[in-house]
């Protein structure tokens, strides 16, 4: 504060504090030589001072005495007041659905609008059509067949692509099985090595940026294969979205302090030429690949910070299980990854989606329908229809 004031005392001119935001056009107090707000009873919220400034030696201990403005804290902010006092840690998300004078006032500084965003419900219909991505010949094992005949059952697409990038097609029964379906067709990508001329260091970052690729040209759904769909997604796909995905459940393994939820893009339902698909393809601009999930999972939710209108976040998309642990995101402890919440598995989600381990139940249908009763075993005979 010391600092600030040196400066103004010579120059003049208006200090804000950071965890101050404004309301008015602060230089409507420029007749005045000398005013602070103050956020609560201690510290400046800004200061406003004339060029040479002539303080009197009791400055420092005068000053809370002088009429001053009280910048409220962002709770009891009734619009009227010039200033703001903002909490120490608060986020996009914090502000873009908040019903108050002070959600108003971050919106329309953060947006341009005081507006809470609302997501175009204008477009036609999402194809009914699926995406697989194939790459190295990987391995098509039950779980993964199972993962394409939840898809089969509960969406019913008219088209399942799977983009491959080498003919050598993988030695698998059920890769086999899945080529006898009429509405499968396998389609070759070709080899990716560069994108905007920057190579590529991994094959997850790959199945990334070929994904952005596909959903931008064709639109439709998205999948991993160790996605499986538990109810239909008419509704989802006939809303009008441009663009739908959902949320990750933050394992505490990855600390992200700047990031107070994440996206994940394992399961994304979209037109063609989606513009939230296009910025997420061009943030690869700035790919170095140093870190396996930044443009996968975090730039993804930066760009939503940024353009909430143009992502709905669907917290029942699906729900994410982690070493068999699984976290429904519309609860609220969805991101303690030491937590297991059971759901109705028939109809509180699209899809659950098991980013690290599948449950061995499921390596053959055999197991699945002979396993005793439990959460997962039961889940397995719902996708197959046989419960």
């Amino acid at each position: 504060m010391g600092a600030a004031f040196s400066v103004l005392k010579q120059t003049g001119g208006l200090y804000v504090n950071i965890d101050t935001v404004l309301n008015s056009d602060i230089w409507m107090q420029k007749h005045v030589s000398f005013q602070a707000g103050f956020n609560g009873n201690s510290s400046f919220g800004f200061l406003v001072m004339s060029e040479c400034y002539n303080e009197p030696e009791t400055f420092w201990t005068n000053v809370r005495a002088r009429p001053q403005v009280s910048c409220p804290s962002s709770d009891m902010f009734t619009g009227t007041e010039i200033c703001c006092a903002i909490p120490d840690e608060i986020f996009p998300v914090d502000i873009m659905f908040l019903n108050t004078r002070f959600g108003s006032l971050a919106r329309d500084l953060l947006y341009g609008s005081p507006n809470m965003p609302v997501p175009n419900t204008s477009f036609p219909p999402i194809p009914r059509i699926v995406h697989y991505i194939l790459f190295d010949a990987f391995e098509i094992n039950y779980s993964r067949f199972l993962s394409f005949l939840s898809t089969q059952r509960f969406v019913k697409p008219d088209k399942i692509f799977i983009f491959v990038n080498s003919w050598k097609r993988p030695s698998s029964p059920y890769f086999d099985k899945i080529l006898n379906y009429s509405n499968v067709e396998v389609v070759y990508y070709g080899p990716l090595k560069t994108v905007y001329q920057n190579r590529i260091k991994s094959s997850a970052h790959v199945s990334d940026i070929v994904r952005a690729d596909v959903l931008l040209r064709y639109g439709g759904i998205y999948l991993d294969w160790d996605v499986y769909w538990l109810k239909p997604v008419d509704d989802l796909l006939s809303k009008g979205y441009e663009t739908i995905a959902s949320l990750d459940f933050m394992k505490d393994m990855y600390p992200r302090q700047r990031f107070p939820d994440t996206v994940n893009m394992g399961v994304v339902l979209a037109r063609p030429m989606s513009r939230f698909i296009k910025l997420w393809q061009e943030s690869f601009k700035e790919y170095t690949g140093n870190h396996d999930t930044y443009h996968a999972v975090e730039i993804v939710y930066k760009l939503y910070e940024q353009h909430p209108e143009l992502l709905v976040i669907e917290k029942r998309l699906q729900v994410m299980c982690f070493l068999f642990k699984c976290h429904p995101l519309w609860l609220d402890n969805y991101k303690d990854q030491h937590a297991h919440s059971p759901f109705d598995f028939t109809k509180d989600a699209y899809t659950v989606h098991f980013t690290h381990l599948t449950p061995e139940e499921w390596e053959s249908e055999e197991l699945i329908l002979q396993s005793k009763p439990g959460f997962f075993q039961d889940m397995g005979r719902h996708i197959l229809g046989k419960s």
